[in-house]
């Protein structure tokens, strides 16, 4: 129900605020990126300048820049990095390790997701950074299970990280925005009934215009992290085990209610439980939201406390709060 009630106009106007933040935050470096991408695509001349002696001379482009990344690909090829569970922590056990890892393998296997990992990749040697992302799926269209695949993510301009996130993969980001336009024409043919179907000229400022014009519509998805205040108890079991449990994970009432302390101690007994501590937390959620160039359309509570959209990176420096990426 909490979830439920974010109204509409809030995600929608966060959204928009956030993605110019991470623009503005990242024009200069998706400049670079662009023409670092097209230098190894060959655009190496400057076209802007133009003399009678370069006129009738020959331009010719020997593009060693390719072969020397293609290079530095295809050793990440031969030594793709793979993720595995060690065991760890409370309750940690080497069979469900390999359990989780064995689930890894799976996932990575029906995924594909060595194209994922190899254009990611190129993308930070091209540009600077690269991304791809992990989604829940159902196996087939008359199945009600899902299943986790590895997605590439093609187009790294699509992608407006957290501007925050200082750690490689991006793993501290609070928030994430995946946009891209989609001409209004295509867009009224997909959606026939969407209420943006047909542009109209009223009230438009410039952070609306990023969103929808006369020729396109922006499409986004919108993960953020929101954090909210929880009680925490310690519990300790009747071999000496011990385990943390949220007060919102605990048993309630009859009636829906939270327990009293008393009474959650007596309900606790009667298993074998004891409280051994308690302190003030919070815990992490992620949400996630689709949007047009108005609305929400859609939304969804996702599991796990990290937004799904990973960074790969190439070079980077931070000189005097100015992220540079190479």
């Amino acid at each position: 129900r909490e979830f439920a009630a974010i109204t509409e106009k809030d995600i929608w106007e966060e959204a928009r605020d956030r993605l110019q933040i991470a623009a503005d935050s990242e024009s200069n470096n998706r400049k670079r990126a662009k023409d670092s991408i097209m230098f190894r695509e060959g655009d190496q001349w400057d076209h802007g300048t133009a003399t009678t002696a370069s006129e009738d001379e020959p331009e010719l482009t020997i593009n060693l820049t390719d072969a020397l990344v293609r290079r530095v690909e295809n050793n990440i090829r031969q030594q793709r990095p793979r993720g595995k569970c060690h065991p760890v922590g409370d309750g940690a056990d080497v069979e469900i390790a390999e359990v989780l890892n064995g689930i890894g393998r799976h996932v990575e296997t029906r995924s594909e997701a060595s194209v994922a990992y190899d254009t990611a990749a190129t993308s930070a040697l091209d540009g600077g950074w690269g991304y791809f992302r992990l989604i829940a799926e159902y196996v087939d269209r008359k199945s009600f299970q899902k299943d986790l695949r590895i997605l590439p993510i093609r187009n790294i301009f699509t992608v407006f990280m957290d501007p925050a996130a200082i750690m490689p993969s991006g793993s501290d980001q609070n928030w994430n925005i995946i946009s891209t336009k989609m001409p209004r024409q295509e867009y009224k043919r997909r959606y026939p009934r969407a209420e943006n179907r047909d542009w109209t000229d009223l009230s438009r400022d410039d952070l609306v215009l990023e969103w929808e014009d006369k020729e396109s519509v922006r499409l986004a998805e919108y993960f953020r992290l929101r954090e909210k205040a929880d009680r925490l108890y310690m519990i300790r079991g009747q071999g000496g085990e011990e385990f943390t449990r949220y007060q919102s994970e605990l048993p309630r009432g009859i009636d829906g209610k939270v327990l009293s302390i008393d009474q959650m101690q007596a309900l606790l007994a009667d298993r074998g439980l004891t409280i051994e501590g308690e302190r003030d937390s919070s815990r992490m959620q992620v949400e996630w939201f689709r949007l047009n160039g108005r609305k929400v359309v859609e939304r969804e509570q996702l599991p796990g406390i990290y937004i799904p959209v990973f960074r790969v990176e190439g070079n980077v420096k931070d000189i005097d709060g100015r992220i540079i990426r190479r």
